[in-house]
């Protein structure tokens, strides 16, 4: 999972993220769900704004 300054420029890369957690959640690997890595780069804000959007996540 990533999350980074990207989401700034371009918002509709949320809505991308909704989706991809929602496929993920739905799919085969839903069992290791809680077990994924995350790279959110240096700023956190991108990740809570994420969150905010797809509380899932």
């Amino acid at each position: 999972m990533e999350v980074d300054g990207s989401i700034d420029k371009y918002p509709g890369l949320i809505d991308r993220a909704c989706d991809y957690v929602a496929a993920q959640k739905n799919s085969k690997v839903k069992g290791i769900w809680p077990q994924r890595a995350y790279y959110y780069g240096v700023d956190l804000d991108n990740v809570r704004e994420v969150k905010r959007h797809c509380p899932d996540w």
